[in-house]
Formats: structure tokens, sequence, C-alpha cells
């Protein structure tokens, strides 16, 4: 006896446990639409994109989760609805705000990127700097080492130039005196040999002085060529700035910087890294 009590206190006390647990699913539940409207029904399944429920007449109806704002899952009198509703609303206008304010920031950095790295490019631009000053163009269009190189080599060639310009009126100078004295010598050969010598000085100052201004003049000539074509590219060149800061250019690039012992200060121990790479966009 006391064992069929027992048994019939265990089931009583299942039964009461899967009526408590079942109750939320078997009551209805209040839907809450969009447009300002809420539903009350049992929400028999659902996908990703819309819910089935069933209303009390037994009517079922597909609705789209697009036009959902929340589904309650309790039966809830108008009053709480409202206020669920005037919550789910400040949460969407709050989230709204939120996303229009980061819609408008990453605008406004892509026009500014826009504005920085294509801007109004002329390759006349490049060349008529390339032109007052040699290397500019280049530095201009970042392209920085060989601007440095074309400057380095135009200026090497100008100093050059007048320091040969100056050896000929030394050379000028010393051959006028050679002949002078040649003149006085009692000694042909000797007097022939003096002003011959300096002579051959005179004519060889005069030559390297021509080829230092051929070559400088040709040196000003390539770069201010080489100028132009790289305004070519300069002008349909593609950019882009990483968010560290760096530049990016379409197609090959070519960086190198030089390495030091950072873990001991007094290591004179340095080396040179080079690193090349392409880069494209889509």
């Amino acid at each position: 006896m006391n064992f069929l009590l027992q048994n019939q206190t265990r089931w009583v006390f299942v039964f009461l446990l899967l009526s408590l647990l079942s109750f939320p699913l078997l009551s209805e539940q209040t839907i809450l639409l969009k447009n300002g409207t809420s539903i009350k029904a049992n929400v028999t399944s659902q996908n990703e994109k819309n819910i089935t429920i069933r209303t009390k007449n037994g009517n079922v109806q597909i609705l789209s989760k697009k036009g959902i704002l929340k589904v309650i899952y309790k039966d809830i009198n108008e009053e709480e609805a409202k206020r669920i509703r005037r919550e789910e609303e400040t949460k969407i206008q709050e989230t709204k705000s939120v996303e229009d304010k980061k819609g408008i920031e990453d605008e406004t950095i892509r026009s500014s990127v826009e504005t920085q790295t294509t801007g109004n490019r002329n390759r006349w631009s490049l060349v008529w700097r390339s032109a007052v000053f040699p290397g500019w163009g280049h530095y201009k269009a970042d392209r920085k080492k060989v601007g440095i190189v074309y400057g380095s080599l135009f200026w090497s060639g100008v100093m050059l130039t007048l320091i040969a310009s100056d050896r000929i009126g030394e050379k000028k100078s010393e051959y006028e005196n050679s002949a002078l004295i040649g003149q006085i010598s009692d000694y042909a050969l000797i007097r022939e040999m003096i002003v011959h010598e300096k002579r051959s000085e005179y004519k060889k100052s005069i030559d390297d002085y021509q080829n230092l201004t051929m070559g400088t003049v040709l040196v000003y000539l390539i770069q201010l060529t080489h100028s132009y074509f790289t305004g070519i590219d300069w002008e349909r060149e593609e950019i882009t700035i990483t968010p560290q800061g760096s530049i990016l250019k379409k197609g090959i690039q070519l960086d190198s910087m030089r390495e030091t012992n950072f873990l001991n200060s007094e290591s004179k121990v340095f080396g040179w890294k080079m690193e090349v790479r392409y880069s494209w966009f889509f």
C-alpha cells in the first residue's frame, strides 16, 4: 500500500512539473509589430525570414520578421505592451543614431583620403618643378630617392663645371707664362718641352670643362624628360592609406631601411633591410 502511495505521489509531482514547464509554451504569445499593432497568437514555427503563428480562432498566418518589433513569449496586457514597445523603439533609435554617426565618420575619412591621395594631378606640375630645381618633380610625386639622385648628380655636375672653369683660367695663365719664358730661353728643346706641356694641360682643361658641361646638361634633360613620363603615371596612380598611416601604391614597391642593434647601444653593428612588395586594389 505504501508503495502504491509513493508511486502515485511521484507521478503527480512529475505531472505538475511538466504542466508548469509547458504552460508558457501553451499560453499565447504577444507579437509586437512595427506598424504599431500587436497580435496574440501561438508561434508554431519560424525560419530566417518568417515566423508562422496560429491565432485563437485557429487561423494560420505567416509574418515577415522585418515587420516584427518583438515577440514576447507570454500574454501581457495593453499597458505592458506599450511600455515594451517604447523601450524597443528607443533601442532601435539609439542603434540607428550610432550607425548613422559611424557612417558619417567613415564617409568623412574616405573623403579625406580621396582628397589627400587623388587631388588634381597634372604631369606639367612635375615638369616645371624639375625645370626650376632638378629632382623636385620626382620628390613631389613621392619618388624621393629618384629625385635625390637626380638633384645630387645635377648639382655635383654644376660644382665640378665651375671648378673646371676656374682651372681653364689657371692653365691658360700658366701656358702664356711658359710661352714668355720660352722666348728668352737659349735652349730650344727645353723651351719646346715646357710650352708643349703647358699647352697640353690648357687644352685638357678646356676638354674637361666641355665634357662636364655636356654631362650636366644631359643629366638636366634626362631628369626633365623622365619627370614628364613620371607625371603620366602619377596622374593615373592609384594609392591608398593604411590605418597605420603608410602609403600603398598600386604595383611594385621597393623599400629599404637601416637596421641597428637596439639591445646594445654601444654596438656599431648595423645592416640594411630591403623589402619588395606588389600591391593591387579591388
